[in-house]
This record gives structure tokens, C-alpha cells and sequence, in this order.
């Protein structure tokens, strides 16, 4: 029997489609696409018709406006009757697709964009906008863990609320504000409080390169805004560097465009991952110098800032890491290794910035070792505005500046000029209260222990820590409660006075037998009164470096000082308004005797003038004079002011100035008149400070500085030369009569 087909059974039947419009397929083709090209798509729905019709292409795929979005390509059209998609194409030097909260970041700016334009529109209230972001991305673990600070940062990046402050960068030869480091601040938000969970938000979701982009635009916004005259440092990771090569305006136009200069801003290449695409990264930053900008390496001794990478790089600064800045005073290995990084830095033609000092002993430390600019608390906590340097640290900026040039020229310097302040505590101070004064203060090596107002012994970091440790592995921590400082103290200390030089406090350390490197002797006054202290390390290492230099500005032949170490020494007279004068020594037809009698001859009449300077300044001249060898036949005096006339005549009259004879008592018939004279002096004075109420002897007014005097010094010998009926001259060179007179 035949069974009636069941009309309800499908089974053999082809699959059924229910038509589409085609109105409507096409553009959900499109959207299909688009995700499947690893695009995102964002579909932009109208809440009433009017809003649909003001809506338009034009409209929709108007640039986002935000800096780091620039990069974006919006491709839109309708779907629905009151529904848009808006597709988000990234430029082809950028293979990587957008992830989730890239997506959303462009979407919360397109509804603040469209919410902008239609309030300009509508006088309605009501917002006629939702946008809903489609991708085939999820968001990963970590950033759902994460949501409430994502979507904080994320509002606060749209609606371009990030804060800046300045930091500023000091330079350590003028004691002056170089420039400004710009840090972003975060608004008072509860999902994120401070600028760490800050950039933890950024790392988690994945938004490094296009928040450094925002970061940016908001530090040239701020610096331009008010009037930014030296150095801004801006951070850039290397993330950030490649993204700008996306963008439509180059890092360039975004400076002029604040008002700046590319000369004025320093990118710190900032890395806290490895550089996947190193020499990418290298293309990128040749391409910044190229355009004017400078580069500096931040955190230079830590992380993945190798000196391998630092030479690639050549950068303009070096920043040290405050690693290797910290107890800078107490630790020898770190001064050694910052050391070596301002030799390499040198070499390279880069400057060196120590970050994070926090104290004036770090900072001292850091300009006897070279370091030309720095930043820090110790300089004041960042601001919004501009601020400059305090005077105390002005003062002491310049005050060690000078002690460093005393030692670089190889000058004399008292250890008095090194002291450290140090602390001191009275005896009977609980020695848990010792502790916890070296637990707060890393760079402190000892506490001077006082007893009615004397120094009774030193209380040494180092032995303190050890003593410690001892009774923590005895279990005898409880026997310390009650435990005094002068108990633990070591009482056959060292105390030497703040006059002594640097040679003489050696000498004096020589004679004491249990002395070593990790010990502070006290410096005391002329009355024994207690001045600070000074580590045994720094002034072997400050006598090292004086000897060094002293032997590198010195004359081999006759023992004198060179033009630097006068320069220095007359400059700290005028700047003292101290009485000065200077006496310039030339022996005249030096060359006509080094031509015919030979420079063994001509070296020992040099040595014959050394001598003699030193005769006339003893007999003569006063006792804070110094005598400096310039080279060849040129010495240098300098004394005070009332004593150049006479040292000068005495000089160029005294008939044994020279006493060395040539070879031969004929003198060659080739010599010319002024040759003749060769046993002679050229003199010539220059008074510059004299006593209050003295009257100068020149029509002008001295010199006001080292510079300018040796050159007026220089130029009144000249003309003594061209005038063979005189040998001497003081400040100006007389008129000759007239021929009728």
C-alpha cells in the first residue's frame, strides 16, 4: 500500500532561506568582512529619526581628534534604517590588530565627538547616540580583572583630563634650572589614586604606545601654554616610537603646533621590555635627531638600557638610575661605577643627569665625580608650574663647583672644604634610636657622640650593623632595649682641624695604626670645637685626584703651575674683592738663543728666571703671592696690588737676573739690536683690586675677570716690545716726549 508523503516532513527537502533584502544583506556583507579582515566595527544606533537623518559619511568618518587615534581610518555606512557601521582600519605600516580597549578608546571619542556636534545642533538634552563596538577579540584575564581602572583611564584619556607636572633638571656647573622633566598625574579618581596603578592600567590593557602619544600632546600643550623657555624631557617607550610612525601628524608638527622648539625637547627612551624591532627602533630615533630633538637614555644602569645600547643610540643624556645614585657618599662601588659612566658618557659626546637625589651629600658627590646635571626632591617635589633653585642650594651647588675646579687645577685645599655635617647625639641617647637614624638615612656612616659639648667617640654604621646581626643570631635582641650609644661607640677616634691641606691630613693619618677605609674622622676648629665629619674614603680619593691634577698642570721643567690653575686663583681674588695685581715675566730673544746655543741652554736660563721670580717674591712681595709658568718665556706673578711697581722694576733692573753665560761670549754678528739685549727682562704690571679709597693707575678700570686681565696683561708686553728704550711698565706704557722737548 502506498503511504501518503507527510507534508509536514522535511527530510529530503532543500534547505529553506528566508529572503533578504537585499538593502540590508549587502551592508552586513560589508561588516562581515570587515571583522573577518581583523578590523573592528562599531555600529552607531539613532534613538530618534532626526538624529538618524543629521547622522551622514561625512560625519562619521571625520578624524578622531585624540592624539594617539590620529592613526585610525573610519569607513562608515547604513545598515539598518535608523543604525550605522563604522569600521576602524588601522594604516598598513601597523600588521598588529586593534585590541578590545584600542576599540573602546575609539569608540567612547566618537560618541564624545557626535554628542559635541549635536548639542551644536539640538537644543534637546536627551543624547540620541549609543555605540556598540563588535570584534572578534575577547578581553583577555587580565584585563577583565582590571575593568573599573581600564574604563577610568579610558574616560579620562577622551576627555583629555591627564595632569602635568614639572620636575626640574638642574645644571650642576651653573647651579640653574636646565629644564624640566614633564610627569603625567592622574585626577583624583577612586579606581586609580597614583601614578603607579596609573601605568599599571596602561600595561594591562595593552594601550602603551597610544597613551605615551596622549601623554605627549598634553606635556607640548601644558610647556607651550606657559611659556616653557629651556629643556622639557618627555618619556617615550620604544612601543610608543614605532606607533608614531602611524600618525598623520609627525612628533614634529605636534611642537610647533604647542608653541616649542624640537631643539627644546629631550625623548627619554624609556624601557621596561625588551625592543623586539631594535633596528627599526634606531631608524626612528636617527630620524628624531635629524629633526632637531635630543635623546636621552633613562635609567641608564638598570634593566635592559645596556652600553651596548647606549652607544648604538650616541644619545645627548645619560640618566643614571637612582640605584646607583643613592648613599653615593657611603658607597665606594657606586661612586667607582658612576665614575666609569661619566668617562663613557664623555667619549660618546653625551651628558650625564643623576635622578633621584634626595640629599646634599648625593648631591655633592655627584659633582666631584663629574655629573653635569641632576633632579630630585632634594630640588623640590614636582609642580604644575615652573619653579627654580633654592638659594641654600644654589650656594651649595657653586660652593663645591669651586672646591672641584681647586681640585682639577691641582690647588691646595683644606680638608675643611670636604667636611660633611653629620650628625651628632648626645651620650646617654638610646641606641635603638641610633638604629633607626641609620635605617632612615642610608647615606649616613656615623653619629658623633657628644659629652658636655665635646666629642667623646663615633658611633660607625658599619660596626653597629654587625654588632646587630651578632645579638639577632644570639637571640639577644631583648638586652638592646636598654643599651646606650656611647657603649658601642669607638672612643680613640681621629679628629684632625678644618685648616689642615689635604697632603698634611694624610701625613697625620700615616701615624695611627688601626685606621681604615670605612672609618669618619671628626673635624674639629682651632678651638676643638666639633665642624662635621669626613669620611677616610673621600679624602684618600679627593688627595688622589689633587696630586693627579697637580702633576697634570704643572711644568716638568720648572715646577710652576699652568694658565688654568692662574685663571682659577686670580678669578676667586677679584670675585673676593681682594687686593690683586699681576707681573708678566718675558725673557726676551728666548728663540735667538735656542736657535744658536742650543734649547738645553735656553731650558736653563728658564729654570734661572723660575728662581729668580721666586728670590724677588720673597724679598719683595707678600706672602700669599703665587708664581705660574705659562709656557716657554712666559711667567705670570701674582701678588697684590702694591706690590707690582716695585717687583716690577726690581725684575727688569737687577743686573744677575739671568746668570747663566752662553757657550761663547760672542755674540753672533747676525743678531739684531733687540737680540742683543737678550739677557734683559721684559716687565710689565697690572694692578686690579687695590685698597678702599686707592685710585688705579690706569685711565680705565681694571679687568673684571681672570679672562679679560691676562689678556690686557698679554697686550701692554706687546708694546713694551716695540719700545727698546724701556724694560718695565706698570698698567699703561709712558708717551715718548716730543723731539723738541
Amino acid at each position: 500500500m502506498e503511504i501518503e508523503a507527510n507534508p509536514l516532513a522535511f527530510e529530503n527537502a532543500e534547505p529553506f532561506a528566508p529572503p533578504i533584502p537585499e538593502s540590508v544583506a549587502a551592508p552586513l556583507k560589508m561588516v562581515l568582512a570587515q571583522l573577518q579582515g581583523g578590523c573592528a566595527v562599531l555600529l552607531v544606533k539613532a534613538e530618534m529619526p532626526q538624529a538618524f537623518q543629521w547622522l551622514n559619511v561625512a560625519r562619521l568618518e571625520a578624524p578622531l581628534l585624540l592624539g594617539p587615534l590620529e592613526c585610525l581610518r573610519l569607513e562608515a555606512w547604513p545598515i539598518l534604517e535608523n543604525t550605522w557601521a563604522v569600521a576602524l582600519k588601522l594604516p598598513q605600516p601597523l600588521q598588529e590588530p586593534l585590541v578590545p580597549l584600542q576599540i573602546q578608546l575609539a569608540r567612547q571619542a566618537l560618541q564624545q565627538r557626535l554628542q559635541a556636534e549635536w548639542q551644536q545642533h539640538s537644543s534637546e538634552e536627551t543624547l540620541p547616540f549609543s555605540i556598540l563596538p563588535i570584534t572578534s577579540l575577547l578581553l583577555g584575564d587580565e584585563q577583565q580583572n582590571h575593568l573599573a581602572e581600564l574604563n577610568t583611564l579610558l574616560e579620562v584619556m577622551v576627555q583629555g583630563r591627564l595632569g602635568v607636572h614639572f620636575h626640574p633638571i638642574v645644571n650642576l656647573r651653573e647651579a640653574r634650572v636646565a629644564g624640566y622633566e614633564a610627569l603625567i598625574r592622574m585626577p583624583a579618581q577612586p579606581a586609580i589614586k597614583h601614578t603607579g596603578e596609573l601605568l599599571q592600567a596602561v600595561q594591562h590593557g595593552s594601550l602603551i604606545a597610544w597613551f605615551d602619544i596622549a601623554c605627549l600632546e598634553r606635556c607640548f600643550q601644558e610647556a607651550g601654554k606657559q611659556g616653557l623657555q629651556q629643556l622639557l624631557f618627555v618619556n617615550l617607550e620604544a612601543e610608543g616610537i614605532m606607533n608614531l610612525m602611524a600618525q598623520d601628524r609627525p612628533l614634529l608638527q605636534r611642537v610647533y603646533d604647542s608653541g616649542l622648539s624640537p631643539r627644546q625637547i629631550v625623548i627619554e627612551i624609556t624601557e621596561r621590555q625588551a625592543v623586539q624591532d631594535f633596528p627599526g627602533l634606531l631608524r626612528e630615533i636617527k630620524r628624531f635627531q635629524e629633526d632637531g630633538f635630543r635623546i636621552a637614555i633613562d635609567d641608564a644602569g638598570s634593566g635592559y638600557n645596556s652600553l651596548e645600547i647606549i652607544a648604538e643610540l650616541l644619545p645627548d643624556f645619560i640618566k643614571l638610575d637612582r640605584s646607583l645614585v643613592r648613599s653615593l657618599n657611603s658607597r665606594g662601588e657606586r661612586r667607582a661605577l658612576v665614575a666609569a659612566l661619566v668617562r663613557f658618557a664623555a667619549q660618546i659626546g653625551a651628558k650625564t643627569l643623576g635622578e633621584g637625589v634626595e640629599t646634599p651629600s648625593e648631591l655633592t658627590v655627584l659633582i666631584n665625580l663629574g655629573v653635569q646635571y641632576a633632579q630630585g626632591y632634594l630640588f623640590g617635589r614636582p609642580q604644575e608650574t615652573f619653579h627654580g633653585v633654592s638659594r641654600p642650594i644654589r650656594e651649595l651647588i657653586l660652593t663645591q663647583v669651586r672646591r672641584q675646579e681647586h681640585l682639577q687645577t691641582g690647588c691646595s685645599l683644606h680638608v675643611g672644604a670636604l667636611k660633611q655635617s653629620g650628625l651628632s647625639m648626645i651620650a646617654g641617647t638610646p641606641l635603638l634610636e641610633a638604629a633607626r637614624r641609620f635605617a632612615k638615612n642610608d647615606g649616613l656612616t656615623s653619629i658623633v657622640v657628644m659629652q658636655g659639648g665635646e666629642v667623646c667617640g663615633v658611633l660607625m654604621r658599619q660596626t653597629l650593623a654587625s654588632q646587630l646581626e651578632m645579638a639577632r643570631q644570639a637571640q639577644a635582641e631583648s638586652f638592646l632595649a636598654n643599651e646606650t650609644i656611647e657603649r658601642w661607640m669607638e672612643s680613640k677616634f681621629v679628629a684632625i682641624p678644618e685648616h689642615l691641606a689635604l697632603d698634611e691630613a694624610i701625613s697625620h693619618l700615616t701615624y695611627r695604626n688601626a685606621i681604615s677605609l670605612e672609618t669618619d674622622i671628626v673635624i674639629v676648629n682651632a678651638a676643638g670645637a666639633y665642624r662635621g665629619v669626613l669620611p677616610v674614603r673621600l679624602l684618600l680619593e679627593a688627595a688622589l685626584q689633587q696630586h693627579d691634577n697637580r702633576t697634570h698642570h704643572t711644568c716638568a721643567l720648572t715646577g710652576l703651575p699652568d694658565r688654568l690653575v692662574l685663571e682659577q686663583a686670580l678669578q676667586e681674588r677679584l670675585d673676593a674683592n681682594m687686593s690683586a695685581g699681576l707681573v708678566r715675566v718675558d725673557i726676551a730673544a728666548l728663540q735667538a738663543y735656542n736657535r744658536d746655543y742650543g734649547v738645553a741652554f735656553g731650558d736653563a736660563l728658564i729654570v734661572q728666571v723660575a728662581e729668580r721670580l721666586r728670590r724677588a717674591s720673597r724679598e719683595h712681595g707678600a706672602p700669599t703671592d703665587q708664581i705660574f709658568h705659562l709656557g716657554g718665556d712666559n711667567f705670570v706673578l701674582l701678588t697684590q696690588s702694591a706690590k707690582v711697581a716695585v717687583l716690577c722694576y726690581v725684575l727688569a733692573n737687577d743686573d744677575d737676573t739671568v746668570e747663566v753665560d752662553p757657550p761663547s761670549e760672542a755674540e753672533p754678528a747676525s743678531w739684531s739690536k733687540s737680540e742683543k739685549t737678550s739677557k734683559k727682562l721684559h716687565v710689565v704690571g697690572l694692578t686690579l683690586r687695590r685698597k678702599a679709597g686707592a685710585k688705579p693707575a690706569q685711565d680705565t678700570p681694571p679687568p673684571s675677570n681672570a679672562r679679560a686681565a691676562l689678556q690686557a696683561l698679554e697686550k701692554l708686553l706687546r708694546e713694551l716690545q716695540r719700545r727698546p728704550d724701556i724694560s718695565w711698565a706698570v698698567d699703561k706704557i709712558p708717551s715718548l716726549l716730543p723731539k723738541s722737548a
